[in-house]
């Protein structure tokens, strides 16, 4: 595992204590499935509103992590989704090679829910995407972000109260893509894979907006 560097730490910039919310910075890591990142699909099972086209969007991305981080990521919250996968398995669900040998391969997912960055700018915006190089003014209208392209990730996990009931929940901000596998995107695009935990540990109740990039962090 020594040739992969992915790397967790705390973000410089904090939201206020009042919050109750912890801002993350996860470094050169490998995504490994992306959905609606960028061009705003709508998230599974969802139909479009008449007079809504910013409603029912969903962002997820999926990345591989080492034992360090999820030790880090279950500290911060522990229904955080990390799903298990041997080689043979890694290599028919995400159509690559493992980056590196190991007994198993550790993957989890952020998402986001939010309205689709062309639609309506009120409530939260969709996560921002940039790229750190690029001469081909990449549009992630029509090139997706391919599985084995590597990226800095800033995420939020926040304690919250609701009517629902309280808990912790993570929410996607910001990527920053600083290796671009380049692949054509299909709005139709439904392929992914469960994870063992309720949805709800993803539920993404933090306030605020994570996308203010911290690369520094």
């Amino acid at each position: 595992m020594s040739d992969y560097k992915a790397s967790i730490k705390k973000a410089k910039t904090q939201p206020p204590a009042a919050d109750k919310a912890v801002k993350f910075v996860l470094r050169d890591a490998m995504v490994m499935y992306v959905k609606n990142l960028g061009y705003g699909g709508l998230k599974f099972g969802e139909k479009a509103v008449d007079g809504k086209p910013w409603m029912n969007h969903q962002y997820e991305l999926d990345v591989l992590i080492t034992p360090e981080i999820k030790k880090v990521l279950k500290g911060a919250h522990k229904k955080a989704g990390i799903k298990e996968f041997t080689a043979k398995e890694f290599e028919e669900t995400f159509k690559i090679k493992p980056p590196f040998k190991a007994d198993e391969y550790l993957v989890t997912k952020f998402y986001k829910e939010a309205f689709y960055k062309s639609g309506s700018n009120a409530g939260e915006a969709a996560p921002r995407v940039e790229f750190l190089s690029t001469t081909k003014g990449e549009n992630l209208e029509k090139i997706g972000i391919g599985n084995g392209s590597t990226a800095n990730i800033i995420f939020g996990v926040k304690q919250y109260s609701n009517d629902f009931g309280t808990g912790t929940s993570v929410r996607l901000g910001s990527v920053q893509v600083t290796d671009l596998i380049e692949y054509a995107v299909e709005s139709d695009d439904t392929d992914e894979f469960d994870f063992d935990e309720p949805e709800d540990a993803f539920e993404t109740e933090a306030s605020g907006d994570e996308s203010d990039g911290d690369w520094e962090g």
